[in-house]
């Protein structure tokens, strides 16, 4: 009936949805699937109110209509069915039976609910499939976990049953939105789909997927009698594109306000919405249309179709170079000169393509002075560029973790070699970081793109995995923990910011645009790189033992570690600063513990890039702007925790530092003990309080929680390694470092999946409940951390 559609809005049904059905061409109901729509033989005429009487009236053709009593508020309600109407107490449906990778639908026999008060049953004419009902039933795509539940949000009928006679035969829709508070900030700029308080087919009520839809009076959308008029030309079935792509394209008309003879540039004609935006131009406002689109689009309709376009304007394919872009810009300038006479540019350009690539040149298409609508694209930029799931495109990030964690392994060692040090490795590394950067926004490919961010991720790495020996090294006891205050901040605040600027950034300029922000904040730091002196203390002494045997001409003065040096191996040197950590690291168990626990904080951390999506744009209507703020709590708990741990240190720690009270290396941990117990508390609260009925800042304080604590849990747990183990400090950080970033790369790729199978409640609920069992560990470790110290096999040989 309609074109298929590549922007998450068609009419038609997808082929796996109409080949995996296997049912039998007919329900005994009349049902029937095609590839299309969900179609049922019209059950009745229209009817009207005016032949329906009561109280003791009779009915003009037919005896009165059967009642069945109900207790409601009154205590004497009626229940009112439509004359010569049995309601059955079953129903075929198609429920989607779980959640999977591929579509899982079956036709099944349900009861049919009875309504309560204000309360209405709708007997379903026709159903239209969109593909918002298919990302209902998959997983891991958009939508939640949703066992045996009913879709379909396109539905047309008549009311069967209801309190109120005068409702009885009323035809009505049933659209996605079924309710909305009407008076917040969102309903009254005229987007009640996005409203806190709104509820939809179908997560809210069972969807039209079913013979029988009940739900509340209010949710319905009433429809003028002649729809279901037989002797009308109208195809009741069309009825149901209105409900949805229909009214997003009036919806971007209404919002261009074009004029007769306006020239309106359709990006994405070939899609559904693109389709009925192009109609409703010519049909309805009489304007003159220039469709664009991919040309293997075109061709699979056949014939140019001229009730929605006027000239047709193949988007270029491929790497599209500059030539070839210019004969396109000259082509639609061409057809805006046939359309309009006078004018090269359109006046109005609605862009339905998902692809961020129809979107990138939008202001080219039209006039000083035009419009220019967006039908909100419901794919991320990058995986409509490239073509890629959403896993796929996630491994961006998660190669980028991955890289920085083997380069950890790698950068850190190499500055506990005394004639190395700390400080050649930053500058060197950071150059090679920045040429991936500009070479990660050039690329056009999406492999090639994969491998640059896995190399940003090794040579952007001795920032973070040797910061925190560098500050080791120039800072006292008394003042360290305030300067790794400063580091953890960096370190867990800036990822948060990166969403942030992406959020407005990305939808005007691109995804590109992340990699340009971080090569023009490279650049400076790139130049304080080159003047940072070097704070190795060994490899100062040693540049110190070369310089005095320069001025005095005496081989004679040497450093010890210079000296200890040339008596190893480059394997006894390779042996010492990888090999040695890595013991450590690993079979020490203290250490071990603190590498489990950090692991699982940073693979939490990470999966809130995934979650936060999920609960904010899907659950609570979020733009991508209004989203990318709720990233907001995880800095701002970071900062929190930030200023809490100063007061500590500044009031508690200090004092006793000064005062030659002796500190063991366990008390430094115990900012954490208590901090340990908010985590779970932070996790359970966001997962299970992340619904449409709750309000959204109820889940931003629990998200707020887990930031908050567990700042004290790593900056206590990086203290104190570097309090036990101060020679191979910077190593051990980098063994962490590979295994948090692994365990952090895992749960990038899985955890939408994870969430999307056991729901936000579920997912959140796991994550927490391991966590709780390293409160356990943080308390052993306190009590008795100092006993596994004195009974540890790692001495220093050096």
């Amino acid at each position: 009936m309609f074109p298929p559609n590549d922007d998450g809005m068609a009419l038609s049904l997808p082929a796996p949805l109409a080949d995996g059905l296997h049912t039998p061409p007919d329900f005994d109901s009349g049902m029937s699937f095609n590839k299309e729509i969900l179609s049922e033989a019209p059950i009745c005429s229209a009817l009207s109110t005016d032949d329906l009487e009561y109280d003791g009236m009779h009915h003009s053709s037919a005896p009165s209509p059967e009642d069945e009593t109900s207790k409601g508020n009154d205590g004497q309600s009626i229940l009112f069915t439509m004359q010569g109407f049995t309601l059955p107490d079953t129903q075929e449906a198609v429920i989607t039976v779980s959640m999977q990778s591929t579509l899982n639908l079956q036709k099944a026999s349900i009861p049919v609910r009875r309504p309560v008060l204000g309360e209405v049953v709708v007997r379903v004419s026709w159903t239209g499939i969109c593909r918002s009902d298919v990302c209902f039933s998959l997983g891991p795509e958009p939508g939640f976990a949703k066992h045996d539940h009913i879709a379909g949000h396109e539905g047309i009928g008549h009311v069967v049953q209801s309190y109120d006679p005068c409702l009885l035969g009323r035809p009505v829709a049933m659209r996605y939105l079924a309710q909305s508070c009407g008076s917040c900030y969102l309903c009254l700029r005229g987007v009640p789909e996005n409203c806190v308080e709104q509820t939809n087919f179908p997560k809210d009520y069972s969807g039209t997927f079913q013979q029988f839809v009940t739900a509340p009076w209010t949710a319905m959308m009433p429809l003028p009698s002649w729809v279901f008029d037989k002797s009308s030309s109208i195809n009741p079935a069309t009825a149901t594109a209105s409900l949805c792509s229909g009214s997003t394209a009036l919806k971007a008309l209404k919002t261009a306000s074009p004029q007769p003879n306006s020239v309106v540039v359709v990006v994405g004609i070939m899609g559904g919405i693109g389709h009925l935006v192009g109609l409703l131009a010519k049909q309805v406002y009489n304007c003159r249309v220039i469709g664009i689109d991919w040309e293997f689009k075109r061709n699979s309709f056949g014939a140019d179709s001229h009730t929605v376009y006027d000239i047709f304007v193949p988007m270029p394919t491929g790497a599209v170079a500059k030539d070839i872009q210019t004969l396109f810009q000259a082509n639609l300038q061409k057809a805006c000169y046939t359309l309009c006479g006078f004018r090269c540019m359109a006046d109005i350009c609605i862009v339905t393509a998902s692809s961020i690539s129809g979107a990138n040149r939008a202001s080219d298409y039209v006039r000083d002075g035009g419009s220019i609508i967006f039908v909100g694209p419901g794919m991320e930029s990058f995986m409509d560029e490239h073509g890629v799931h959403h896993a796929y495109a996630s491994l961006g990030l998660a190669l980028y973790v991955l890289g920085y964690g083997s380069g950890a392994l790698v950068f850190a060692p190499m500055s506990e070699i005394p004639n190395i040090g700390r400080a050649v490795p930053y500058p060197l590394s950071f150059v090679v970081f920045i040429l991936a950067t500009v070479g990660s926004g050039l690329t056009s490919s999406p492999g090639a793109f994969m491998i640059l961010r896995f190399i940003q991720g090794v040579f952007g790495s001795p920032a973070l995995c040797t910061g925190g020996a560098s500050i080791s090294d120039v800072f006292a006891a008394d003042v360290l923990p305030h300067a790794m205050t400063i580091w953890v901040i960096s370190c867990q605040a800036a990822p948060a910011v990166g969403p942030i600027i992406a959020a407005f950034a990305v939808p005007v300029f691109g995804y590109r645009f992340t990699m340009w922000e971080l090569a023009i904040a490279a650049g400076p730091i790139l130049v304080l790189l080159c003047l940072l002196p070097e704070t190795n203390p060994d490899t100062i002494l040693i540049q110190r033992a070369k310089r005095i045997r320069k001025l005095q001409d005496d081989m004679r003065y040497r450093y010890w570690r210079e000296i200890t040096v040339q008596r190893h191996t480059t394997s006894d040197v390779l042996r010492e600063s990888i090999v040695t950590p890595l013991k450590i690291t690993f079979l020490d168990p203290a250490m071990l513990f603190i590498n489990v626990y950090s692991s699982l904080i940073y693979g939490i951390y990470y999966s809130y890039f995934e979650v936060v999506p999920l609960v904010y744009q899907d659950i609570y209507g979020f733009s991508l702007a209004e989203m990318g703020l709720a990233f907001l709590p995880i800095m701002i708990g970071a900062l929190l925790g930030a200023v809490v741990y100063n007061i500590y240190i500044h009031n508690v720690f200090k004092p006793r530092l000064r005062g030659g009270t002796p500190v063991e290396h366990e008390e430094i941990l115990l900012p954490a003990l208590w901090a340990c117990f908010l985590p779970p508390l932070g996790l359970f609260t966001f997962g299970w309080t992340s619904r449409a009925d709750v309000h959204w800042i109820i889940p931003t304080i629990g998200m707020l929680l887990f930031p908050f604590s567990v700042f004290f849990i790593l900056l206590c747990s990086f203290v104190y390694v570097a309090h036990t183990h101060p020679q191979y400090v910077s190593s051990i950080f980098a063994a962490q470092d590979f295994t948090r970033c692994a365990f952090a790369t895992g749960t990038v790729v899985f955890a939408r999946a994870m969430y999307l199978k056991l729901g936000v409640g579920g997912g959140c609920s796991l994550l927490g409940g391991l966590m709780t069992l390293c409160i356990g560990g943080m308390l052993f470790l306190y009590h008795y951390g100092r006993w596994m110290r004195e009974r540890s096999t790692f001495k220093s040989k050096w």
